[in-house]
């Protein structure tokens, strides 16, 4: 495959991101947002990580265009989950999180799409190029999604079963 395609379909999948935290909006007052399962993190802990990792990579960008290839990429670098305190998980507003990742992530794409193709086969001093730290960072993304997506299962799973369980205790 052309980089040109690569690119743009790299692009459609970053974009992808915004339509799934809008699905999540309607769902803030009927999903424990803040709820941390047991040994996991909570969907508003994996919106932070996001989040972190958009501005993580929108930061090495900004460092790409100043200082061109002389940046070491390092494509581990979304591998640190945010962690946050009790304390930190009741004063978290869920609403302005989603609003200000889907508002910073229309301006990334938006950034992005402004670039010629060559920008994203920029390789830093360590042989990373641009496009595959992107590739890892959707990567993680999605694995990210995927984990909010499963906490969502059950989390209905589970509200089903104690309407069945109720249902049944009435009969």
């Amino acid at each position: 495959m052309e980089l040109s395609d690569s690119v743009n379909n790299l692009m459609s999948d970053i974009e992808y991101l915004v339509h799934e935290i809008q699905a999540l909006q309607p769902l803030t007052d009927e999903i424990p947002l803040k709820d941390k399962p047991v040994g996991e993190s909570s969907i508003a802990e994996i919106l932070c990580t996001i989040h972190k990792n958009q501005g993580i990579i929108s930061e090495l960008i900004a460092q790409i265009i100043n200082k061109g290839g002389e940046v070491n990429l390092n494509d581990s670098i979304f591998m640190d989950y945010v962690d946050l305190s009790n304390e930190e998980l009741k004063q978290f507003c869920i609403t302005y999180t989603l609003e200000e990742l889907i508002e910073s992530r229309v301006s990334f794409i938006k950034d992005l799409k402004s670039r010629s193709q060559s920008f994203f086969s920029v390789e830093s001093k360590n042989g990373i190029s641009l496009y595959h730290l992107l590739e890892k960072f959707l990567d993680v993304e999605r694995n990210l999604m995927k984990k909010i997506g499963e906490i969502v299962m059950v989390i209905q799973s589970e509200r089903q079963f104690q309407r069945e369980l109720r249902i049944h205790r009435r009969s």
